[in-house]
């Protein structure tokens, strides 16, 4: 016989034709000298939380895919609008006012932000698929 605790997980059949699920778990009580003296242990019904649980594995591949897909979808309208404002700065910079140019900066500040939220993204959908 054991002398430590123990737990699981089983599935049955009910006589209505559903399956349930019960976690158990049990553990020994012991005397001064050490003997078993009997055991103490739950079960409880989580069919319910199964059902939850895989929802939200369901969810989150589903929001993992959602994020992969604009994330990649975002990256190349956003590298054309930084490959065309920085071929303007190179072939143009030195021409511009101040004004134009800063409106130009910001654009290419902006676009980096953005480069850095989709790989955010990105990694996001990585953590939630691990």
């Amino acid at each position: 016989m054991p002398t430590s605790g123990y737990e699981g997980e089983r599935r049955f059949l009910s006589r209505d034709g559903t399956y349930h699920t019960m976690r158990y778990a049990g553990s020994p009580v012991f005397d001064r000298q050490g003997k078993v003296i009997y055991w103490v242990g739950v079960d409880a019904e989580v069919s319910e939380l199964k059902n939850t649980e895989e929802a939200l594995r369901l969810s989150n591949r589903e929001l993992e895919a959602f994020s992969y897909s604009v994330s990649h979808d975002l990256r190349s309208p956003l590298a054309v609008i930084d490959g065309f404002s920085r071929a303007v700065l190179q072939k143009y910079g030195d021409k511009m006012d101040p004004e134009s140019r800063s409106y130009l900066d910001r654009v290419r500040a902006r676009t980096i932000e953005m480069a850095q939220l989709i790989e955010d993204l990105l990694s996001l959908a990585r953590v939630i698929e691990d």
